[in-house]
């Protein structure tokens, strides 16, 4: 058995108009087994529930969510919530789908008349305990806000400047796949999205037995920063799995970096 690293870096790079960018590091540690262990760890896989592996999916979708929407939306960007009136509200997924995309067929053709290019977003459909169905969009802040508000003729519209703390915009896209009785589906615009990097792979960092002894000794603040020079820590987990009984570790670091070939672009606001 040995100890794999995976370390990515996250952040928007295409069509930035702000001087740094929130870099977010995401390191995880875990074991790599051998034939044998394989197949102990593969009995032992097997006892997990039909629930457990559920989650386990659901949380992978979830965090890649995220890992899109930091790499191509920041606090240049909109998050734009929709909902139904009563007289407009339809009574199926498909009706409502069908809308969201004469929605952006809306927006794309004015887009083209102004000079922009296509929108870029992320949208997710939520459908509440009561059937009550509305949208929570990402999208590209191009256009004003104000002229974008007016595109949605069905119930309420907000558009708002997209807010970021120490962990990007993770809360909100939290918020955005939250999980209520409801379905959630969600889509991307189409070829104008960057996708999450690939992981830089790294098997020598750590042994076995430094992960055990970390286990139970969790390193500091300072020295997880001196792992990563430059970075700030945001977040860190160590644990023991009851089910492969590996080690496992995972540690979240940012900062800023300075943007190179900004875009300076303002589209006021006009009328339609």
């Amino acid at each position: 058995m040995f100890i794999r690293g995976k370390t990515k870096k996250i952040r928007k790079k295409k069509h930035v108009k702000t001087k740094e960018s929130l870099e977010i590091l995401k390191a995880s540690f875990y074991p790599v087994y051998d034939d044998v262990e394989k197949s102990k760890s593969r009995k032992q896989k097997n006892k997990q529930s039909k629930k457990e592996q559920k989650d386990w999916n659901e949380k992978n979708s979830k965090e890649y969510f995220f890992e899109k929407a930091h790499c191509n939306f920041d606090t240049t960007d909109y998050v734009w919530h929709t909902t139904f009136s009563d007289e407009h509200r339809p009574s199926t997924v498909e009706e409502a789908e069908r809308i969201f995309r004469n929605l952006m067929i809306s927006i794309n053709r004015y887009r083209r008349k102004i000079g922009l290019e296509r929108a870029r977003y992320m949208a997710v459909i939520e459908f509440g305990d009561s059937g009550k169905i509305h949208w929570h969009i990402l999208m590209d802040g191009d256009l004003h806000r104000d002229i974008l508000e007016t595109f949605w003729k069905k119930g309420t519209s907000n558009v708002d400047r997209l807010q970021q703390d120490e962990e990007g915009i993770r809360k909100l896209c939290k918020y955005m796949l939250k999980d209520p009785k409801g379905k959630k589906r969600y889509k991307c615009s189409r070829g104008n999205l960057e996708e999450p990097p690939a992981p830089t792979i790294n098997d020598n960092k750590f042994t076995k037995r430094e992960m055990i002894k970390m286990a139970t000794n969790p390193p500091t603040k300072e020295e997880i920063g001196r792992w990563y020079p430059g970075y700030t820590l945001t977040k860190f987990d160590i644990k023991v799995d009851d089910v492969y009984g590996g080690v496992y570790m995972n540690i979240e670091m940012r900062r800023y970096v300075k943007n190179e070939n900004i875009i300076y672009k303002d589209v006021g606001k006009v009328n339609k």
